[in-house]
């Protein structure tokens, strides 16, 4: 028993030429656990390379190729990691860069308080509810969320000031009324130099100013989409939008404002985009009953500007001005005095807009009048030529594509202007009459007047992602709502699968 017990502890613990501590072999030896494999040399448990001690393996455990360590704050949701698109107002910080949710009512009583609050890149989601305050956004960069529309969120200054200030920092506001504002200028929202404004299905309505910009002010920089800026006053200029720098406008209805001057909008030394646009129903007791350009160089593409009313230029009125009007519509405008459609002045500078496949028809008191400037037509058409009136300009017809016929736009049986269906009909003269080389959306040669040419495609004014071009004729509803042509641009309700 003893030899065997002897035996067994030789073989399991003595220095041998196989153990830990004399040879190779052994715990001290290569290929032990001292060695090159073992413990503590290349590739054991102390190394660099894949031991039990080296640097841990970084795991993506959602599979969005973002890993914890490189910045992902939840690596369980794949939608969330550095750079992902954030959605609004859902509680999530998708994109990882720790901005939070402020949110009305909830938090924060008064939308006013949660800006108060924010940090750059923070969201303010206000509810649904009427909120009687005034807002003013200083130097922060935020975005202000009406998450259920604007039909339904309503921010109401109770006439006491400006519903909405950005004064520094970059500010988007979406899904908001703005309305009861009162002030000096920008009523309804005012901009101010230096500042950076995204307005997205906004409706800013029903505000006065005792100067200039009634609904908007702009100073700074700003983009303005899917938008209506209606029933708003100015004592002097821009009843609806007083522009100062070129900010960028699209698919926005300016309606039913009304100013001295610029019923519709002022600008002034500007030079703005205006696109997919509508200018109607705006009155200027004095000059441009739908725009009053002075000093600037505004760029009209595929803008209706109708039933509009001043006492010179109903629709549009060039002080000292020359803007660039393409695939425009200038329709059914009144004026007093002289120049229905548009009018000329000039003071210091010459006022020589450019026209590129414009249609002006049916405007009291001229298509264009003369006297301040020399305007150059290009695929024109002004009809009639000599309407009631004085002053009025010869059209080059027969040069340049310009010519001077009947319209036959789809339906003008309505007393306003305004509810007119302005696409062309079946037998219009203007068809393919455009510039051959501004195609429309079909590839054919471009139509003269706003649904025509390269952006006729883009009509969206109700924002519900569907267009309000069509090929010339009436709405095909057996094969158009295929193709996604919106058969109603006026109600976001209505489009190709409910209601065409």
């Amino acid at each position: 028993m003893v030899s065997l017990l002897v035996s067994l502890w030789l073989g399991a613990g003595c220095p041998t030429d196989d153990d830990d501590d004399v040879t190779a072999g052994d715990a001290a030896s290569a290929g032990d656990d001292d060695s090159a494999g073992d413990d503590d040399a290349v590739g054991d448990d102390d190394s660099a390379l894949g031991d039990d001690d080296s640097i841990a393996v970084a795991i993506d455990a959602d599979g969005d190729l973002w890993t914890a360590t490189a910045g992902d704050c939840d690596d369980e949701d794949p939608t969330v990691f550095p750079g992902a698109v954030e959605t609004d107002c859902d509680g999530v910080d998708s994109d990882c860069d720790g901005s939070t949710d402020l949110v009305v009512p909830g938090a924060f009583a008064t939308i006013q308080s949660a800006v108060d609050a924010a940090v750059d890149g923070d969201d303010v989601c206000i509810g649904p509810g009427t909120y009687e305050e005034s807002v003013t956004v200083s130097g922060t960069s935020l975005r202000l969320i009406g998450v259920a529309g604007p039909e339904v969120t309503v921010v109401d200054a109770m006439g006491l000031d400006r519903v909405l200030s950005v004064q520094g920092g970059s500010v988007s506001a979406m899904g908001l009324t703005l309305t009861g504002g009162f002030a000096e200028s920008g009523a309804g929202m005012w901009v101010s130099p230096g500042s950076v404004l995204l307005a997205r299905n906004m409706r800013v309505r029903g505000n006065r100013a005792s100067g200039v910009g009634g609904g908007i002010h702009v100073e700074g920089t700003a983009t303005i989409e899917f938008a209506q800026v209606l029933d708003n006053l100015a004592g002097t200029r821009g009843g609806g939008i007083y522009l100062e720098t070129s900010a960028s406008i699209s698919d926005t209805a300016i309606a039913d404002n009304e100013a001295s001057s610029g019923g519709g909008i002022f600008t002034f030394a500007c030079a703005p985009s205006i696109r997919n646009s509508v200018i109607r129903g705006n009155v200027a007791f004095g000059g441009g009953g739908g725009l009053l350009s002075s000093m600037s160089g505004p760029h009209l593409t595929n803008v209706v500007i109708t039933a509009n009313r001043a006492d010179h230029g109903g629709g549009l009125y060039c002080f000292d001005s020359s803007p660039s009007l393409y695939h425009t519509a200038v329709i059914g405008n009144v004026a007093d005095s002289y120049g229905g459609g548009i009018s000329l002045t000039q003071a210091t500078y010459p006022s020589n807009p450019v026209l590129e496949n414009v249609v002006l028809a049916h405007n009291y008191r001229c298509g264009v009048s003369e006297g301040g400037g020399t305007p150059t037509f290009r695929h024109t058409n002004i009809w009639p030529v000599f309407p009631e009136g004085i002053y009025c300009m010869d059209l080059p017809v027969g040069t340049d594509g310009n010519v001077s016929v009947d319209p036959e736009f789809l339906d003008i049986s309505g007393e306003d202007p305004a509810s007119w269906d302005l696409h062309l009909a079946a037998s219009s003269p203007l068809i393919d009459a455009g510039d051959p080389a501004d195609l429309d959306p079909d590839g054919s040669i471009s139509d003269i007047g706003p649904f025509g040419g390269t952006y006729a495609g883009d009509w969206d004014l109700d924002g519900d992602g569907y267009p309000a071009w069509w090929q010339p004729g009436e709405y095909d509803f057996a094969s158009y709502p295929a193709l996604g042509w919106d058969c109603d641009d006026s109600d976001a309700a209505v489009y190709p699968g409910s209601g065409c």
